[in-house]
């Protein structure tokens, strides 16, 4: 899992893995360099490649549905 922070710093985002009690890691993109790569707009954005590289599924926004389907490719793509 990739996290990208837009106008965070790091100090920011390690602050927030603390409070929130996150393990992974979250990336900083305070001049939003990579979130204009991505998404111009609507945020989260959500994508999961397979190991060969490809896309296997993607969202934009968030909804508890959307989640569930994103759980289930994941676990698709782990077999």
């Amino acid at each position: 899992m990739l996290v990208i922070g837009r106008e965070h710093t790091d100090a920011d985002l390690t602050k927030y893995n603390e409070k929130k009690g996150f393990e992974f890691p979250l990336y900083p993109d305070p001049a939003r360099e990579n979130y204009s790569k991505f998404a111009d707009q609507t945020i989260p954005r959500s994508y999961l490649y397979g190991k060969d590289g490809k896309l296997i599924w993607s969202a934009i926004g968030y909804t508890p549905e959307e989640f569930k389907e994103l759980m289930e490719a994941i676990e698709k793509a782990l077999k």
